[in-house]
């Protein structure tokens, strides 16, 4: 039975929102309704339909067995397996989901797959044996208790089996047809074999991605700049004479990387001839300029104000946000990936991913906050102090950074743009592809009015000298009749 067919609209679809309204179900069970193309989706819609329908399913039982009720279908939506793998696909999924979705952030760079994949797959491979008491399937793990005793949510589930086979043929005698199927039990060690299946084939499909053409060697290079790990070798704590750090993580990190694109970037025609640092030899100490300017602004009372605009404070379990103190730091520290994850989903504005940090400051006062990396690109371009720590030399690096390492979503916006070009019937690829650059051009209508009056004048009237010929305004003109 498909689920986001049968319940999606009609007859069915009303009855559910019926139950839905009339009986009194916690907050736990929420009615959302499902998309009927959702097997044929992108995997994020996937995973966002298997969200939905593992919230809403209650629902969709009890209405299944008060008013379209089939002894077959029963074991196909109330099987003890098929709640086990809806509820473990989700959490196997959501790691990869996060990872897939950041990506597509605007102020997101190319470059942080480098850095995210590892930290997805890493969550992935802690779910190795797959155990569904785990705390790392949180949905699984909540729900696997009640699940073996019969229950979900408090309705009763049916014990696993799985339709593999239908055999249709005529009996001779009165040349009926008889339809048998056969069944195959699945308990929940079917179950865990068949999931970890799954999550292998999972972490094949994205290593195949990261591993090919889709990630340039550029983008592994340019981690070396990339600003939340920059920030993460600063952490330490101060002691009575100086600041201690991991000195020789601090030194190595992305050594190599950043040779090769430091000395990419002095081969550039335009960076040439410019005096300094511009020499790949040099870059090391191009390298430590930037972390140490990073580092002095951390841990240095007079830069507080910057390092506020670097960080976004994230609430405590009561919700409580103190910012950032005025108080010198005594600990700096990042939290592990438990952590960070508990953390993550009780802050609004921030990613799934990224790293949080533990802030300790001399008058007692801790803060829980994550990298404002926009912020840190907009002081490294606009503030003086900013540019003058890190250096001519570092503000080209994290320049051509960017520009490397442009973002997912800017290329989702061009293939927006090319479909709102596109038209009906035949059109050539050279038509639509330069249709689609001057749409992405242009600003808005609402913007560009003068341009706009000079198009439609031109439109309207032509012009000689470019060989543009005038149109006919699509008007229609009315006779009237009268005595002459």
């Amino acid at each position: 039975m498909k689920l986001h067919t049968k319940f999606n609209r009609g007859k069915m679809f009303q009855q559910v929102k019926s139950v839905a309204n009339h009986n009194g179900y916690g907050k736990d069970v929420k009615f959302k309704v499902l998309s009927r193309t959702c097997g044929t989706r992108f995997s994020t819609s996937q995973y966002s339909e298997f969200l939905k329908l593992s919230e809403s399913l209650l629902l969709y039982i009890d209405t299944f067995r008060k008013y379209g009720y089939d002894e077959d279908d029963e074991y196909e939506i109330t099987g003890k397996d098929f709640v086990v793998d809806l509820l473990a696909l989700t959490d196997l999924m959501s790691p990869m989901v996060d990872l897939l979705v950041s990506l597509q952030c605007l102020s997101v760079p190319s470059w942080k797959i480098c850095l995210w994949w590892s930290k997805v797959r890493q969550r992935i491979q802690k779910c190795i044996p797959i155990s569904f008491d785990s705390p790392d399937l949180p949905l699984t793990s909540n729900n696997i208790r009640d699940i073996k005793k019969g229950k979900f949510k408090g309705t009763k589930v049916v014990p696993g089996w799985l339709k593999f086979e239908k055999n249709v043929f005529e009996e001779v005698s009165d040349g009926k047809k008889t339809t048998t199927t056969k069944w195959r039990a699945r308990d929940l060690k079917v179950c865990r074999v068949d999931l970890e299946v799954f999550r292998v084939a999972m972490i094949k499909s994205i290593d195949l991605r990261f591993s090919g053409k889709s990630v340039k060697r550029m983008q592994k290079q340019i981690v070396a700049v990339d600003l939340d790990e920059l920030i993460s070798l600063c952490c330490g704590h101060k002691n009575l004479t100086a600041v201690v750090v991991d000195e020789v993580k601090f030194e190595n990190y992305g050594k190599q990387e950043f040779l090769s694109f430091w000395t990419y970037i002095c081969s550039l025609p335009h960076i040439k001839n410019l005096y300094g640092l511009f020499k790949g030899e040099l870059s090391h100490i191009v390298h430590r300029n930037v972390k140490q300017a990073l580092k002095s602004i951390i841990w240095e009372k007079k830069y507080r104000e910057i390092m506020k605009q670097w960080f976004n404070v994230l609430p405590d379990n009561d919700g409580q946000n103190d910012g950032i103190a005025n108080e010198p730091l005594c600990d700096f520290s990042i939290l592990d990936d438990t952590e960070a994850r508990a953390c993550l989903e009780l802050g609004g504005n921030c990613l799934p991913l990224q790293n949080v940090y533990r802030m300790e400051f001399q008058n007692g006062k801790i803060a829980l906050t994550v990298v404002n990396e926009d912020k840190m690109y907009e002081t490294i371009y606009t503030n003086e102090t900013v540019y003058s720590l890190i250096e001519p030399e570092g503000c080209i690096a994290v320049d051509i950074s960017l520009g490397k390492g442009g973002t997912e979503a800017v290329v989702e916006s061009v293939y927006s743009a090319m479909g709102s070009q596109n038209q009906l019937g035949p059109i050539s690829n050279e038509t639509l592809t330069l249709r689609t650059k001057i749409n992405w051009c242009m600003p808005t209508a609402l913007t560009a009015e003068r341009a706009v009056k000079e198009i439609a004048n031109i439109y309207i009237k032509g012009d000689k000298e470019k060989g543009l010929k005038a149109h006919i305004l699509p008007v229609i003109q009315s006779a009237v009749r009268g005595n002459r």
